[in-house]
């Protein structure tokens, strides 16, 4: 188990009725932060492996729930809970990523219609483009998840009209959604700065799994890309910084 000391529980605005509650590890209020919906509804320990690795990166990661989706999460009650208004733009705190995994994406993108100004990067991991589809070849009720109607959105539709930095990663064996698919989603969005990867190996819940170390450098490459972090400008700045400080 990691250390649970910068863990706190989180809810997250959008709109009147866009909020998420979750649990945040926060490892410096500067630092960009990624609003993960997950692919399942496993209890966020289990993604403390991913969030450390994040952490050592100086990424802020807040694992969301959603309807069907609730976390069990075992974040220290006693620490303070912080909260993040987006119904205004220019509300984050640090640059502001909203990655969603699977089924996750649909209320990624639900999210992030009501906060687009505020969002600096979207990231979609084995995205799911037909509810109904995935729903059926995976066994899966629309109940067994109790989505409200307004996630049941067109993807494509959302991504026209998004000028936000986007990055699709894609399973080469996926066995729900079709590569062709996802290239069409890929294809939809309007960003101007837009990724897409392709794991060779994976299946459509074995991403981070096959892509191994690579998972968190490609991550981290596209925040930095995004951010500016890292770059020989960003490292001359902090070198005058700390030059003037001193």
């Amino acid at each position: 188990m990691m250390d649970l000391q910068h863990l706190t529980s989180l809810t997250i605005t959008a709109g009147p009725d866009v909020r998420f509650t979750g649990v945040l590890h926060d490892s410096g209020n500067d630092n960009p932060l990624i609003a993960l919906f997950p692919a399942d509804c496993r209890p966020s320990d289990s993604y403390y492996p991913l969030i450390k690795q994040l952490a050592a990166e100086n990424i802020n990661t807040a694992f969301l729930a959603y309807p069907g989706c609730e976390s069990d999460s075992d974040a220290p009650s006693n620490n303070a809970a912080r909260t993040i208004d987006l119904t205004h733009p220019g509300k984050t705190p640090a640059p502001f990523f909203v990655m969603g995994q699977s089924i996750g994406s649909l209320h990624a993108l639900h999210f992030i219609q009501q906060a687009a100004d505020n969002v600096t990067g979207i990231i979609l991991e084995s995205p799911v483009i037909d509810l109904d589809s995935f729903l059926s070849d995976a066994g899966t009720t629309h109940t067994a998840y109790t989505l409200p109607p307004s996630v049941a959105i067109d993807p494509h539709a959302v991504l026209k009209k998004l000028d936000v930095p986007l990055l699709i990663i894609y399973g080469q064996r996926d066995e729900y959604v079709g590569a062709l698919e996802t290239e069409a989603l890929h294809l939809a969005g309007i960003a101007k700065n837009k990724q897409y990867y392709i794991v060779p190996g994976a299946t459509h819940f074995s991403i981070a799994e096959r892509a191994g170390s690579l998972y968190v450098a490609g991550l981290t490459r596209f925040i930095n890309q995004i951010t500016g972090r890292n770059t020989w400008r960003d490292k001359r700045r902090k070198f005058k910084a700390a030059g003037t400080a001193s």
